[in-house]
């Protein structure tokens, strides 16, 4: 078990780090006081992989749908490919 724990921290970076486990892990706070059910549960080991893979998806997700609404809103302007 060390070394799986080893192995992951090793092919993790910072940026992944930062981008997936910490905001899930605000998340499941957050769930846990509005909703009252909460995500963490099990060993410290599931817990980190489950933080980090709901992190992963909640950063697609979020990206995907805010660049929309971002674009739809006329918040965000893209350039023309050409201009760079």
């Amino acid at each position: 078990m060390q070394n799986l724990l080893t192995l992951f921290s090793n092919k993790i970076s910072s940026y992944n780090l930062l981008n997936y486990f910490l905001p899930e892990l605000l998340f499941c706070l957050i769930f846990k006081y509005i909703v009252g059910y909460n995500v963490i549960v099990g060993t410290n080991v599931e817990n980190v992989f489950i933080c980090y893979f709901v992190g992963m998806i909640i950063s697609r997700i979020g990206s995907l749908w805010l660049e929309k609404i971002l674009k739809c809103s006329k918040f965000l302007v893209f350039d023309d490919y050409k201009d760079f």
